[in-house]
């Protein structure tokens, strides 16, 4: 969605419209028993001027049973640090087992993306990310974990509270 934005305005409203059609296939998805586990702009076709799919299901899997075994999880850290690092969640990026939790912390990296208008740790890199997130999760568990790892004051109050919800460590 972001790279299309680059060559289209795209409204404010359609973006919105756009993110509650990716939250209700997500939510679809999740109501099937599976996780995403790959949600990112690059995961989200615009298909028409009104409608938006999730697509990119390679990484997805069935969300019943012992996650702990799956391939997700055993798979090589480099398969996905490179594509998806921007938008995973700390779990995942800590080779935690992947939850619902997961795919609804992506797509509020996305969201992020596209109110901000630019890439999630746009100004960071990998390791400068991973480093932060172990940094806070270590201060999740002795402090308040209503506090998201960025800043999300510039967006509107229930774009915010959304962030807030999903975001949260």
């Amino acid at each position: 969605m972001y790279a299309r934005a680059a060559y289209t305005r795209i409204w404010p409203i359609k973006k919105l419209t756009f993110l509650c059609q990716i939250a209700t296939a997500l939510k679809l998805v999740h109501n099937m028993g599976f996780l995403h586990l790959a949600i990112s702009s690059h995961s989200i076709h615009i298909v028409s001027p009104t409608q938006a799919k999730l697509g990119n299901f390679e990484f997805a899997i069935h969300a019943r049973g012992e996650l702990k075994n799956c391939l997700y999880v055993q798979r090589p850290w480099d398969v996905f640090k490179n594509i998806y690092w921007r938008w995973m969640s700390p779990e995942v990026m800590e080779r935690k087992v992947p939850t619902k939790e997961s795919d609804i912390f992506s797509l509020c990296m996305v969201a992020k993306e596209v109110i901000a208008g630019k890439l999630p740790w746009e100004d960071k890199n990998l390791k400068d990310v991973l480093d932060l997130i172990s940094q806070k999760m270590k201060e999740s568990k002795n402090c308040n974990k209503n506090n998201p790892v960025i800043s999300v004051g510039q967006f509107p109050t229930l774009i915010r509270r959304l962030l807030r919800a999903g975001l949260k460590f």
